[in-house]
């Protein structure tokens, strides 16, 4: 049967009850987990502000050592989620474990890898992004503590990943509460100094998380395996994973995750760029990062709800229905963005008085807000459409394509030659920033219509060919 290449009707969307469900299932806890987090990074964001911008922007630059290492582990998830979407959907639970394993190993490989760089080159690290002998004191006291809880992130974020795949959506939910809750308090402690605790300010912060961390991952393994979910991984499903399901996995996974890699280190270059240009730029760069996680929380909700359905409905053999899954969430994301954006541009100013920052540094906040606004609708597309369609279609390579090569060939290089080189006005800078999304939507949504994006993942005779030459 021929699958339509256009998109369903604005009417048919709401109109499907068994796609509302899946949304509201799996979604709306993702959009909840991811709002609930950005939320306590915002109250993170407050509460150290309070201490300076020296403060704000140090801890600002030590989360980018946490979002490079979280943001290869949100590759290795979403990797993963895309194979134990397809096995959970045709009834494979081996195929889901197996596949959970190779998960937790990665995460285990990488995030140990960011925890001995951290301990053993964080002044050089640190000094990458700024000279200001402050910040990177103050940095470094936070990176010191909050680095090892980096193998409990990334093994709690493979574990989140499969739960979604496997619909209990609602157990990293509930888990992420817990752990916000005593985190914030925590905070509030630790920070400030109250119920006798000594004022410890961004190193109060740093123990905090950690802590809070060690909670998290307590309670998720409790859970699971006292509920006995399909991703309740045991020792012998770790040795099972033979050669051709390793590579079958890693021909796929592989993508994605070099696409997060490449896209954290090339968003990170622009926390480079921001530190260089001064302290105030920075610390307000750091505001707009907030504002930024807390504006996709429901779309990346949204997003995995799709990435479960199109892979469900592609294990299926229904690949009518994953494409139309699909093109309904594309044209949401569009309206969400809009949204969105309409809501910031006219509480800018209040979003800002929230930080007790200087004048100059509000000032560049309430710029690079504003540009973000605007910008909003075609990042939603991009989202809803790379990471939750393509990715889940398969597609792994070209989402790879579309993603990296405009943000490295265009967005980092014009936005480093106005920031340093130019000296252009910042609204100008960030929109060089985002430049790549322009160019990503316009070859993303070419793909999609084309429908090539589809594919049925598995072991076949080709796949084992290939991983006995390998």
């Amino acid at each position: 049967m021929q699958i339509r290449s256009h998109f369903p009707s604005i009417q048919g969307i709401f109109q499907d009850k068994k796609y509302w469900h899946t949304i509201y299932t799996i979604g709306l806890p993702v959009a909840l987990q991811n709002l609930f987090s950005a939320g306590l990074n915002l109250v993170d964001s407050v509460m150290v502000g309070n201490l300076g911008d020296a403060s704000l922007a140090a801890v600002g630059i030590a989360n980018t050592v946490f979002f490079l290492m979280i943001v290869f582990m949100f590759g290795i998830g979403s990797g993963c989620a895309i194979f134990i979407a397809q096995f959970f959907g045709r009834g494979d639970k081996e195929g889901v474990r197996k596949t959970m394993a190779i998960g937790i190993v990665s995460g285990v490989v990488v995030s140990g890898f960011f925890l001995l760089i951290s301990l053993l080159f964080h002044r050089e690290i640190l000094s990458i992004f700024t000279d200001d002998k402050e910040v990177i004191g103050l940095s470094t006291d936070f990176l010191l503590i909050v680095c090892f809880s980096f193998p409990l992130s990334a093994i709690s974020n493979v574990f989140y990943s499969g739960l979604r795949s496997v619909k209990k959506a609602s157990l990293p939910l509930l888990v992420s509460a817990a752990a916000i809750i005593l985190n914030t308090f925590l905070n509030i402690v630790l920070i400030n100094g109250y119920l006798g605790f000594p004022r410890l300010g961004v190193r109060g912060s740093a123990i905090a998380t950690l802590l809070s961390r060690i909670l998290e991952i307590v309670i998720l393994f409790i859970a699971v395996y006292a509920k006995k979910y399909p991703i309740a991984i045991r020792f012998r499903d770790f040795r099972a994973v033979d050669r051709i399901f390793l590579y079958q996995i890693l021909r796929v996974t592989t993508p994605v995750v070099l696409n997060e890699g490449l896209w954290s280190l090339g968003v990170s270059t622009f926390t480079v760029l921001f530190s260089r240009m001064g302290t105030e730029h920075i610390a307000a760069y750091n505001i707009l990062s907030t504002i930024d996680r807390l504006s996709f929380s429901l779309s990346m909700g949204i997003a995995a709800a799709t990435a479960a359905m199109v892979g469900h409905r592609i294990g299926e053999g229904n690949k009518k229905a994953a494409y139309t899954y699909a093109a309904r969430t594309n044209i949401i994301g569009v309206l969400i963005g809009t949204l969105i954006g309409i809501v910031l541009f006219f509480l800018r100013h209040e979003i800002v008085s929230f930080f007790a920052i200087s004048d100059e540094a509000s000032g560049y906040a309430l710029i690079l807000i504003t540009v973000f606004s605007f910008a909003l609708p075609i990042k939603t597309f991009n989202l809803e459409n790379l990471l939750g369609a393509l990715r889940a279609g398969g597609d792994t390579r070209f989402a790879f394509l579309a993603e990296i090569l405009p943000l490295w060939l265009v967005a980092v290089p014009a936005a480093f030659a106005a920031g340093l080189w130019g000296a252009l006005p910042l609204a100008v800078v960030y929109l060089f920033c985002i430049s790549d999304e322009a160019i990503k939507a316009i070859v993303g949504l070419r793909r999609f219509l084309s429908q090539k994006w589809i594919n049925e993942l598995g072991t076949t005779p080709e796949i084992e060919r290939e991983a006995e030459g390998v």
